[in-house]
């Protein structure tokens, strides 16, 4: 299993950095997973996300 690496950073007390993520689009979520961000967020709320783009962005980030 792969180390947690926010929650090791949140147990440090050390600030951590989210981005986030409203666009219904793989590449999009795929470039947010590689530009360093601690976390990222895929708002369903806000967005136009429905369950089969964040699927899909999942799957892009992973």
């Amino acid at each position: 299993m792969s180390t947690n690496m926010l929650k090791k950073r949140l147990q440090a007390g050390k600030a951590c950095v989210n981005g986030w993520l409203a666009i219904p689009d793989g590449f999009s979520a795929e470039t947010m997973a590689q530009c360093g961000w601690d976390s990222v967020t895929v708002d369903m709320q806000h967005g136009v996300q429905d369950y089969h783009s964040m699927i899909r962005c999942f799957q892009a980030m992973d």
